[in-house]
């Protein structure tokens, strides 16, 4: 029983954050995404080195348009690490008729020895196999070789043969093992999917040029440390409430998303989703006195009008543009930008 004293201490205090959160939850709507949103833009402007010429609290809706993008990425990201895990302990670990035949096989009297029974089926039968087809899943996707394709077919054969093994040693139903067969399929094709995810999005935030060797290290250092973020939440899953999984997978998604760059990343991708910055101008056309300055790189300038072509927009609000062009970072004012022509797009006024 003392050894069961923390777990319930930590239940107990997941259960008053859940209570505080409860009763501040009109404030915490109000007051969150201004604060997502500015947070957002706050690191896209450090990141480009600039702040914009107005108050950007005076639009309200952009903050919200912001949070809610950033909030729907990181709730994916959420679910996504705790999906694979879900699958397999909701679909099988945990089915009544399942759990009802496994009790003839495991310690009764004992929960020690019942947890580390327990431990042993989510090891043997969801953490192994699971990283074992994530590593041949990816091979099999990146992979130049004919008959990569033909490795897809592993993870069947592997829910299949570790079927066989459940019905040696737990003694199994027909009916049982088929659930563990479904659950395993989608839960080994979810674990490889989101681990490739990871694996490209860690490729592209640090690694984008580095040897092949050092890519292939880090495809088996991230899907290796994805597959223990699952299997905890698979652990979790089999001991806790479903709510308290889900807070532990939103601190994993936190802590994996900031390894992975994502915070720096993901404020650029809701500027250029939300059209207001971060994308290529195949044309900007400027009048008046701007094309006087020497130092701007302009085409087709005759001291009237002037243009800009192929150039980076990094924000495009407020009385001033932000524009990068050949290494150089140029406020052009708003007042004085004729349009602004995107790539797919006619001449629009900006």
């Amino acid at each position: 029983m003392d050894n069961l004293q923390p777990n319930q201490e930590n239940l107990d205090s997941l259960d008053k954050l859940s209570l505080v959160v409860k009763r501040n939850l009109k404030s915490i709507i109000k007051s969150a995404p201004a604060i997502i949103g500015f947070s957002l833009f706050l690191i896209y402007f450090c990141e480009n080195r600039f702040f914009p010429s107005f108050d950007i609290f005076s639009l309200g809706s952009l903050l919200i348009a912001a949070s809610i993008l950033g909030l729907l990425v990181f709730a994916t990201l959420t679910f996504g690490i705790s999906m694979p895990g879900l699958m397999w302990t909701d679909i099988f670990l945990k089915d009544k008729e399942v759990s009802n035949e496994f009790k003839y096989y495991l310690p009764k009297d004992n929960k020690r020895k019942l947890s580390q029974a327990q431990l042993r089926i989510i090891r043997v039968y969801f953490f192994l196999p699971a990283i074992l087809c994530a590593y041949i899943n990816i091979y099999a996707i990146t992979s130049n070789s004919d008959y990569a394709l033909y490795s897809l077919a592993a993870p069947v054969a592997v829910c299949l043969a570790l079927a066989i093994c459940l019905k040696l040693e737990y003694r199994l139903s027909a009916p049982s093992l088929l659930k563990f067969v479904l659950a395993s399929l989608i839960s080994y094709s979810l674990a490889s999917i989101i681990s490739l995810l990871f694996v490209v999005i860690s490729l592209k935030g640090h690694f984008p040029d580095a040897p092949e060797h050092i890519q292939i290290l880090l495809v088996l250092i991230v899907t290796l440390a994805m597959n223990v973020t699952f299997t905890v939440c698979a652990i979790s899953f089999q001991n806790l409430k479903y709510s308290h999984t889900i807070f532990f997978s939103m601190l994993f998604a936190f802590f994996l998303s900031f390894i992975s760059n994502m915070w720096l990343t993901l404020p650029g991708g809701i500027a250029r989703t939300l059209g207001i910055g971060n994308y290529i101008a195949t044309e900007i056309h400027v009048s008046g006195d701007p094309c006087k300055i020497k130092s701007i790189p302009w085409e087709n300038n005759n001291d009237q009008s002037c243009a800009l072509m192929n150039t980076k927009v990094v924000w495009s609000l407020g009385d001033t543009h932000r524009i990068k062009a050949h290494n150089k970072d140029i406020s052009l004012p708003t007042k004085n930008i004729i349009s602004v022509i995107k790539e797919g797009q006619q001449k629009n006024p900006s």
